[in-house]
């Protein structure tokens, strides 16, 4: 056993020298990608790897008894650390690695996301070879979005360079919801074509469709949000009550008026904190009700999203925290509309 230890510990400590070469190296500006693990991955698995055998070398071996204590301190230090270890590996496996396609053409870039918790962050490579990558931009999302794995990202070619825009959650598909990465165009014959654009992929060559709008006021869209929640709740399982535990209908709801993200004019939010009777229950037949009403669907960290670009609800949300405060949480945020 402790022969075996010893020749996996070899094999993890120059997976995670040659990774932390290259990295130190070019001072941070390349890295390693195999596959769908790079460089970040590697190191934590190795080091869980390397740290594992040792923790079973220290374990296995021998010792004579004026060593015992210190073999066993040993140990359980090795254990600790490797324990260490495996949540850090945990904590990176959450990872995509999503080629980045333009006009049906690889581009030579990659995008490399991690979600943790509430949020999530990427970094966009270029291929130096068939393990080498640069880095070239980083891009982040809310709620642990990742856009280049769902897709809601666009190039555009501008004075010889391409523009990379990408959403930052499902609300700001097409918008770009985060500064652009500037990237240089390699002319590259290698490239391989005929690929699928990613969902929700608009080409730059493509004119992109204009929607005109019917022109909302405040008093359609407090209507329309009064109406969704009225049957959300008359969807949900029992009697809906507030944290005090008193029954509340939808005229408890109070908008209130929030300046549009993009553009003049104001939205109108209102965000509720419920229980009911079934609360895992009602969550399943008020996202029912949504659906129904033209609603599209997406789902973010422990948030269920329902979002339109033409209804008079530009986005709703609800999160189960049953299990932490017993309660459901809606957000509700109309479109925009003129401030009066």
């Amino acid at each position: 056993m402790a022969r075996w230890a010893g020749g996996v510990l070899v094999v993890a400590a120059a997976v995670l020298v040659s990774v932390v070469s290259v990295e130190e190296g070019s001072s941070g500006a390349a890295s390693v990608l195999i596959g769908s693990a790079d460089g970040t991955s590697l190191i934590a698995s190795s080091m869980a790897v390397a740290l594992l055998a040792l923790t079973v070398g220290i374990w296995s071996v021998g010792v004579p008894r004026w060593m015992l204590p210190m073999s066993i301190l040993g140990g359980i230090a090795a254990s600790c650390a490797t324990a260490l270890a495996g949540f850090a590996l945990l904590v990176t496996s959450d990872m995509t690695v999503t080629p980045l396609v333009y006009q049906g053409c690889d581009t030579g870039y990659v995008a490399v996301e991690r979600s943790f918790l509430f949020a999530s962050n990427g970094v966009v490579f270029h291929r130096e070879g068939p393990v080498v990558v640069t880095h070239v931009g980083r891009s982040w999302g809310d709620d642990g979005y990742k856009p280049f794995a769902n897709g809601t990202y666009a190039f555009r070619e501008e004075d010889g360079k391409w523009v990379l825009r990408y959403a930052t959650d499902s609300s700001s598909v097409g918008a770009g919801g985060a500064p652009p990465i500037v990237l240089p165009v390699f002319d590259d014959s290698r490239r391989e074509c005929g690929m699928s654009n990613p969902a929700g992929l608009r080409s730059s060559s493509e004119p992109t469709p204009t929607i005109t709008p019917t022109p909302l006021s405040s008093e359609d869209v407090d209507a329309a949000v009064s109406d969704l929640i009225a049957d959300s709740f008359e969807a949900s399982i029992g009697t809906v009550v507030d944290g005090t535990g008193v029954p509340i209908d939808a005229s408890s709801a109070v908008p209130i008026s929030a300046s549009c993200l993009e553009g003049d004019g104001v939205q109108r939010e209102t965000i509720l904190d419920f229980g009911t009777g079934d609360n895992a229950r009602s969550v399943s037949q008020i996202l029912d009700v949504w659906t129904a009403a033209g609603y599209d669907a997406d789902r973010a960290m422990q948030e269920d999203i329902r979002y339109s670009e033409t209804l008079p609800v530009a986005r709703m949300s609800i999160r189960d925290r049953t299990s932490i405060d017993g309660m459901l949480h809606m957000t509700i945020t109309s479109a925009c509309v003129t401030a009066e």
